[in-house]
C-alpha cells in the first residue's frame, strides 16, 4: 500500500466571477468539480472548468482559478509518496466523485471509526487517480496540445487560428471541430479568455493603463478589449481598475 495522509477536506460554493488567484502548497492537492464553468491553469497551462472535473495539482506548483458560472467545488489535500502529475481528468463513470464526496463527508461529520474509514477511501482514492493517469489519451490528442500550447504562451501576439491548422496538417473546420470536443470550447475561445485572463490580472496587479494592457495582451485596441472584458465579466476594466485603486 502506498502511504497518503490527508491534510484537508471540504466542500465550498464559488460564485460566478470568482477568482483564486495563484498560489501553491505543500502538498498534492485534488479538486473536484461537481459543477460550473470557468478556467483552472496549473503552472501556465489552463484547462476547462467543467461538471464532473477534477484537476490534480501535485506540491509547489503554482495555480489559479477563475469561475465563469457558479460553481460547486470539492478539495482534497493531501501527502503521499506516489508519482502522480499535475492533470485534470474527466469522472466519466462519478467514481470519483462517490470517493471524494465520502471523505469529505466522514470528515464534516466525524461518524464512529471515521479516521479508519477516511484512510480507506484514501487509498481507494490513490488508485482511483493513478489509473486516470494511465489511461491512454484521447486520439490526437498530443497534436492538439502543441495547439493549446502554443494559443496560452503567444496569445499576446496577433495569432492566425488557421495557420495553427495548417501546422497540424488539418482543415480550418476540422481543427475547430476536434478543438472543441477535446477543450470542451473553440480555439477562438480559448484565446479569447486567455488574453481576459492576462488583462484582469494586470488591471488587479499593476499600474499601467487600459490602453496598455489591451496592447501587452493581443487585442486590436482598447475599445475592443472593453466590449469583450465587459460581455466575459460583466463589469468594464474600468470598473475592476477603480475597485482595486480605492482598495490601495
Amino acid at each position: 500500500m502506498r502511504n497518503i495522509e490527508l491534510v484537508t477536506a471540504w466542500e465550498i460554493s464559488r460564485k460566478g466571477g470568482t477568482r483564486i488567484f495563484t498560489h501553491e502548497h505543500e502538498y498534492y492537492e485534488l479538486v473536484y468539480y461537481c459543477s460550473g464553468d470557468g478556467m483552472s491553469t496549473v503552472e501556465k497551462d489552463g484547462c476547462k472548468i467543467a461538471s464532473n472535473v477534477c484537476a490534480v495539482i501535485p506540491p509547489h506548483k503554482q495555480h489559479e482559478e477563475y469561475h465563469l458560472k457558479d460553481s460547486r467545488v470539492f478539495c482534497i489535500g493531501f501527502y503521499c509518496d506516489a508519482p502522480l502529475c499535475a492533470g485534470v481528468y474527466k469522472d466519466v463513470h462519478g467514481e470519483l466523485y462517490a470517493t471524494v464526496r465520502s471523505i469529505v463527508v466522514e470528515i464534516m461529520n466525524q461518524f464512529a471509526n471515521y479516521r479508519e474509514m477516511v484512510d480507506l477511501k484514501l487509498q481507494e482514492l490513490l488508485l482511483q487517480l493513478l489509473r486516470l493517469q494511465e489511461a491512454p489519451s484521447k486520439p490526437g490528442m498530443k497534436n492538439f496540445e502543441y495547439a493549446v500550447s502554443y494559443i496560452a504562451q503567444n496569445f499576446h501576439e496577433k495569432i492566425i487560428l488557421q495557420d495553427v491548422a495548417k501546422q497540424l496538417h488539418l482543415s480550418y473546420d476540422y481543427f475547430q471541430h476536434r478543438f472543441k470536443e477535446l477543450m470542451g470550447e473553440s480555439p477562438q475561445q480559448f484565446l479569447i479568455r486567455k488574453r481576459l485572463d492576462a488583462a484582469e490580472r494586470m488591471l488587479m496587479e499593476e499600474n499601467i493603463s487600459i490602453t496598455e494592457i489591451a496592447q501587452r495582451c493581443g487585442f486590436s485596441n482598447s475599445a475592443q478589449f472593453s466590449a469583450m472584458f465587459k460581455q466575459s465579466r460583466k463589469k468594464t476594466p474600468r470598473e475592476v481598475k477603480k475597485k482595486v485603486e480605492n482598495l490601495s
